[in-house]
């Protein structure tokens, strides 16, 4: 072991033994050695700067402003003290007076590469995309070699949807610097936006191996992993991330979601709980937790919390169906028409929607109106199995057994496996009397879905003998004719 050096004898040299243990990590040592250089020379604006540096790596931002104003007030024509305090400013959400530094910089050093960069993650955070891509642009401009000016406006792009361009800046920044974990966490966001999983999920992995405790790497690989149906994989990742930041609303929120999909419904219950005590505004966390409610009968709790939900802005289509349909499912059809109503306004091309509020007037006994939704579902979404069902039936009950008929084809067509559409056109075919045909749709229906079937036979009762014993007699009788 070395014995240590000399003591410092001037303020110079206690601030460059401070800058060198701030380098190495050892913080507590060096605001000693600042504190010493200050005492000696309170006038040395480097080491006020130097000290900045040291107190927004210990979390004291209030005291690093401080200092960095400090060493501007001594130097006022120093860029780099500017460059620090804008960058502090930005980190800390003061985005105009970050952008008055960085343009402060760009005044006293034109050609400063970093400034425009920094100056374009401050134009991006408050919207400025054209301003950001300009300075993103001049940066890389001035200095072609910087890594981390084409991975930020890669992420700008990104942003903007262009993808393929936001690809060929991350390309370029890893290509520049091999190590820049960001490059390649950004990348695979992009890939996987691209629909592009299998490397998508490389690039996080690469991303991760350089910096293996950034939990929003681990948190994107979950997720990522979540979607593609690694559930085991994704709950590994979240659970990670949970170990780094204990208490993310958001990697509960996702972790509850992939619980639930393993069948964890306690878990997952716990999970979603958390994540709105932690974060009561986390409007996604009720839906999902009152799409799991509903799923398991709660439909009283569902309710309350589609109704949270629908208390945060922006304005949910999804809110609103999501309520509507617990409302349907409770007899509430009023309640549920009203839900629908503001789903469409706020979504008018949702086929889904119309064909809940079609359900909901036809069990309301309005029939035209229910024809009318059936139809628009149809229109939007021409391959939607069930509304032709549903369309069917309410021809059937109108009394247009073969325009019921047609729509039950044509469902059949579209979904071989659907019970109910066999069902309900036994029942259309009986009523032309056909009975063979009715026979072979009760029998496929309770093929299907045999409860459908079973019920068919209960509710059919006439006499000692269900409806369905009397269509297989005469078929037999009209097969032996």
């Amino acid at each position: 072991m070395n014995p240590p050096g000399p003591e410092p004898q001037t303020a110079e040299a206690y601030n460059n033994q401070a800058d060198a243990k701030r380098a190495k990590g050892d913080l507590d040592g060096a605001m000693t050695d600042f504190n010493k250089a200050l005492e000696l020379n309170p006038r040395l604006a480097v080491a006020f700067n130097n000290r900045a540096m040291a107190k927004k790596a210990k979390g004291d931002t209030k005291g690093a402003l401080l200092d960095y104003d400090q060493a501007i007030t001594l130097e006022p024509n120093r860029d780099v003290f500017y460059l620090n305090r804008g960058e502090l400013k930005r980190l800390s959400g003061d985005l105009p007076g970050a952008m008055v530094d960085y343009n402060r910089v760009i005044e006293l050093k034109p050609d400063s590469a970093i400034a425009f960069n920094n100056r374009a993650l401050v134009r991006r955070a408050q919207k400025d995309v054209a301003g950001a891509l300009e300075d993103f642009n001049k940066a890389i401009e001035l200095k072609p070699d910087l890594a981390a000016a084409y991975s930020n406006r890669g992420d700008l792009r990104h942003g903007k949807g262009d993808y393929d361009a936001a690809i060929a800046d991350f390309d370029k920044a890893i290509g520049l610097n091999p190590n820049l974990a960001a490059a390649y966490n950004n990348r695979g966001m992009a890939r996987k936006a691209k629909g592009d999983e299998a490397r998508a999920l490389a690039d996080y992995d690469q991303a991760i191996a350089r910096l293996p405790n950034h939990y929003q790497f681990l948190a994107n690989r979950a997720e990522l992993k979540r979607l593609s149906g690694d559930l085991p994989g994704a709950l590994a990742d979240f659970n990670r991330v949970l170990e780094l930041k204990p208490g993310t609303p958001i990697a509960l929120n996702n972790r509850g979601l992939v619980k639930q999909a393993l069948k964890d419904i306690p878990g997952a219950l716990a999970d979603f709980d958390k994540a709105t005590e932690l974060k009561p505004d986390l409007a996604a966390v009720y839906t999902n937790r009152g799409l799991l409610k509903k799923a398991q009968g709660d439909l009283d709790g569902a309710l309350r919390d589609f109704e949270k939900r629908i208390g945060f802005p922006p304005a949910s289509t999804e809110a609103y169906k999501n309520r509507g349909e617990v409302r349907h499912l409770q007899g509430d059809l009023k309640g549920a028409l009203a839900d629908y109503d503001k789903a469409l306004e706020l979504k008018p091309d949702w086929a889904l929607v119309w064909y809940n509020r079609g359900s909901a007037k036809y069990r309301s006994g309005d029939l035209d109106g229910a024809m009318a939704d059936y139809n628009r579902a149809i229109e939007l979404k021409p391959d939607f199995a069930a509304a032709y069902v549903n369309r069917g039936e309410v021809k059937r009950v109108q009394g247009d057994n073969d325009g019921a008929i047609a729509d039950y084809d044509r469902a059949i067509a579209l979904k071989p496996g659907l019970a109910a559409a066999y069902n309900n056109r036994s029942e259309a075919r009986l009523a032309k009397n056909d009975l063979p045909g009715a026979l072979e749709d009760f029998d496929k229906a309770a093929e299907l879905k045999p409860e459908l079937g079973a019920e068919a036979q209960v509710n059919a009762k006439k006499g000692d003998k269900t409806l369905l014993d009397i269509m297989r007699d005469a078929a037999k009788r009209i097969k032996g004719s």
